[in-house]
């Protein structure tokens, strides 16, 4: 019966594996290009503190953090992290 289990689950394991590797790749596009653009961000904020504007530079220094690695890829990241737990759990059966 567990052979069977595991013949039935091992499509959507393998299209899981690939979905996996898929995300992170795009994941690491994404966090490298969010970073350039949180560089930017905190130039503005600089820039804006300088010229005395606070609130452009609270706006800036929020978006800076949001684009950082802190932000919205770690929301990624542990999207990416519950599927392989899912992908890990589905490959002990």
């Amino acid at each position: 019966m567990k052979f069977l289990i595991k013949i039935f689950l091992l499509p959507v394991n393998l299209v899981l594996t690939v979905a996996i590797l898929f995300l992170i790749f795009i994941l690491n596009i994404g966090t490298f290009i969010l970073n350039i653009i949180s560089l930017f961000a905190t130039f503005g904020f600089i820039a804006a503190l300088i010229e005395g504007n606070k609130f452009v530079a609270v706006q800036a220094i929020i978006v800076a953090f949001l684009l950082s690695p802190y932000g919205l890829p770690v929301i990624g990241y542990s999207i990416v992290g519950i599927l392989e737990s899912i992908n890990d759990f589905l490959r002990e059966i």
